[in-house]
């Protein structure tokens, strides 16, 4: 509690406003808690370029507690979306289905854990289909949060990418036959 005193006032305590009683301290309440909002899920495509079907994608998963005490019982899940295939999740993540879960026992504060996985596009997908991909976060001890794409300005949207699809042309080849079986002019 604070104290005024100065010359030709009276001494006085300060008061709390947010309570009726007269003269009272104002009391903080601080919370120790960790915070997992600030976490991120980028992609890349591995070989660059446009994204295409056939094409192996690499997510990462950035896992950050800004909070100031360890996330215990950490469970990151990520359902991967319909249109990849051949997931292989690293850093320990269990792959059920279209899910991948990652168990962690614990995130320190002002940390981060980095999970990742790779799939491939399925073959046949239309122009522009979009990917869309998002992690959840659980913890014992925080509030759940979802994973947000660093490369946008809302917060807590989905990682999306899209697939290039079209005919390819690169291998073409052009023949030419002179139908009377001459040698042939331009």
């Amino acid at each position: 509690q604070a104290f005024l005193n100065a010359t030709g006032i009276p001494a006085q305590n300060s008061d709390d406003p947010a309570t009726p009683a007269p003269n009272d301290p104002t009391r903080v309440t601080v919370r120790s808690r960790p915070d997992l909002t600030t976490s991120i899920k980028e992609v890349r495509d591995i070989n660059g370029g446009q994204l295409l079907p056939g094409e192996t994608v690499s997510y990462t998963l950035t896992i950050r507690n800004s909070g100031n005490v360890a996330a215990t019982s950490v469970l990151v899940t990520d359902a991967v979306d319909t249109n990849l295939e051949n997931i292989v999740p690293a850093n320990g993540g269990v792959l059920a289905g279209n899910v991948i879960s990652w168990n962690i026992p614990s995130i320190a504060s002002n940390s981060e854990v980095r999970l990742t996985f790779t799939a491939r596009v399925k073959s046949a997908l239309p122009n522009q289909t979009k990917i869309s991909n998002q992690g959840r976060i659980t913890a014992a001890n925080a509030n759940a949060t979802v994973t947000d794409d660093p490369n946008t300005p809302t917060p807590d949207d989905p990682t999306v990418i899209e697939v290039t699809s079209g005919p390819s042309l690169a291998n073409t080849t052009k023949e030419v036959t002179d139908n009377n079986g001459g040698q042939i002019e331009p």
